[in-house]
């Protein structure tokens, strides 16, 4: 069993045990194929666009799914049989980042780390991961060539 305290200190060493919840939630959640690349460990800096939640509890950061509209409205055809867009596309990019969060945090109950998530929120042009040392970082190729960017960061102790 994986210790919150280990992972708040060594991202580096958890990086298989953290993206396996992360891929498991998207996996349980998306009802599409999708391929998962190697997470990798790297700075992360600005992101363009997507949805943000933060995470508090055992586990104090953020997770972030980054993609175009074309991806979230690829899911959300697949999901829901229609097309979205503006304040409806933006809306179910949320609530998907709400369900995978929400997966996640009860993978990790589960090994007994207790991780509870923040509202989520849209981001724009140029956000900054504030407060983060290290960011696991994946792309998921969805069914349709569509891509995802998930990164997950741990605040700094």
């Amino acid at each position: 069993m994986v210790l919150a305290e280990e992972i708040n200190t060594n991202i580096k060493d958890n990086i298989h045990f953290l993206s396996n919840g992360i891929y498991t939630s998207i996996k349980n959640i998306v009802p599409m194929e999708i391929a998962f690349e190697k997470p990798v460990l790297q700075q992360l800096h600005h992101i363009e666009h997507g949805i943000m939640i933060e995470t508090i509890g055992d586990l104090k950061g953020q997770l972030a799914i980054i993609g175009n509209h074309d991806a979230f409205n690829s899911i959300a055809q697949r999901m829901y049989g229609l097309a979205l867009d503006g304040d409806m596309l933006d809306s179910f990019c949320c609530e998907l980042t709400n369900m995978i969060g929400g997966a996640f945090a009860t993978i990790l109950d589960v090994s007994n780390i207790h991780m509870d998530i923040s509202a989520p929120r849209i981001i724009k042009k140029d956000t900054i991961f504030s407060d983060t040392a290290s960011a696991i970082q994946f792309r998921c190729i969805l069914e349709n060539g569509s891509l995802l960017s998930i990164c997950y960061s741990l605040n700094e102790q």
